[in-house]
């Protein structure tokens, strides 16, 4: 029951990142001004984006709340303690790196978008930023029934072995191929 659980919560955090990762990326190029052209509408979108998620935040923070049992017999510790416990603890050093690096590669995978895109191809980014979302989004929906196949770690390694062999054929595929290597 509880790796069912596990299951379910990285799907639906999946999906959560997933949208996180379109909007950032709908949004701006939606929003991108032309040489030339005022900043303001890139602005206003931004700034709406801030306060609805701030407002999400807020309102999520106060309407969904943590199990009872996750909340007893926890003493206070202080912000050192926290601290030293943090970065001596193997498993909060290994969830710190994988977050730092999903977000970076996530910038990079988004900075080479919009540059192969504007540069290399001279396609609509939208467009190319489909061939990174449609497996990503087929790889979330498979992600279940490929952990209950082969379990969770060979799962993860598997993703992380297509992802990149993908990444790696962009080098040697020619320009005009390099979607199919997103």
């Amino acid at each position: 029951e509880y790796e069912e659980d596990r299951s379910a919560l990285q799907v639906s955090m999946a999906l959560s990142n997933l949208l996180g990762f379109v909007l950032g990326f709908l949004i701006p190029q939606l929003f991108r001004p032309k040489a030339g052209e005022s900043l303001l509408p890139l602005r206003l979108a931004l700034l709406a984006v801030g306060i609805v998620g701030g407002a999400l935040v807020l309102l999520l923070s106060y309407k969904v709340k943590e199990r009872p049992a996750l909340m007893e017999g926890k003493p206070r510790i202080s912000f050192k303690d926290y601290l030293t416990f943090t970065f001596t603890n193997k498993a909060a050093l290994v969830i710190i790196s994988a977050n730092f690096f999903r977000i970076f590669v996530q910038s990079v995978i988004m900075g080479a978008v919009f540059y192969l895109a504007d540069y290399l191809l001279k396609m609509n980014g939208i467009l190319l930023m489909a061939w990174i979302i449609v497996p990503m989004i087929v790889g979330i929906a498979l992600t279940t029934w490929i952990r209950r196949s082969i379990g969770l770690l060979a799962t993860q390694q598997l993703y992380l072995v297509v992802g990149g062999i993908g990444l790696i054929s962009i080098f040697f595929l020619p320009v005009s191929l390099i979607p199919l290597g997103l």
